[in-house]
């Protein structure tokens, strides 16, 4: 070999050598990364098992919709109560009722920027009859407000209801007998008096 060429070849090796040692190098750094994204991974089914075993074990019904108003996710209580199905996959699928109460915060909610959200109590008729149920919906504003779901929680209110209906009554029945009685007690001692 030439002198040129031994230095080409000299400079070639070491090139050779230098790209080895960083291809071994970038290889400890995505080992290295790998391992922490596995760790990752796993802490992340961790939560989302624990989320969706508190999810299923609450008895409101969850459901989560995305801004075209498809099923994203829910829980248990929900498909137990509001479809035959379990798993839902759009809104189209649930009760009339449900879908125009959601549609109608869909439009209160549009156009803004930050979280909105409403409460109300609503009666629905589901295959066990007609329930009344506390709803809250709130929005999930993601990305400046390209990006929106809709959280809904509904709470069976229906026993609540009726016990405060039962409550209320009672107190009537109470106050109405107690005034009943009143009167009746001057008379009482009054014909007690005259015997």
């Amino acid at each position: 070999l030439y002198p040129n060429e031994q230095t080409e070849v000299k400079v070639l090796k070491e090139s050779y050598n230098q790209m080895i040692e960083n291809w071994e190098e970038t290889k400890k750094q995505l080992e290295a990364a790998l391992g922490n994204l596995k760790q990752v991974n796993y802490d992340v089914d961790i939560q989302n098992k624990f989320v969706e075993m508190v999810l299923n074990d609450l008895d409101s019904a969850i459901v989560l919709l995305d801004a075209e108003l498809k099923v994203v996710l829910h829980n248990r209580a929900f498909s137990d109560r509001f479809s035959h199905q379990k798993r839902v996959a759009h809104l189209k699928e649930l009760p009339i009722g449900f879908q125009r109460m959601l549609a109608v915060f869909q439009k209160q909610a549009q156009g803004k920027k930050q979280s909105f959200a409403l409460r109300e109590l609503k009666e629905f008729v589901l295959k066990d009859g007609a329930r009344t149920y506390e709803v809250l919906m709130r929005t999930l504003v993601f990305r400046e407000g390209k990006d929106v779901l809709y959280l809904v929680l509904l709470h069976d209110f229906t026993d609540v209801q009726a016990e405060q209906t039962l409550k209320a009554w009672q107190e009537v029945v109470k106050r109405v007998a107690h005034e009943i009685k009143n009167p009746l007690t001057p008379v009482q001692l009054m014909n007690e008096r005259l015997a």
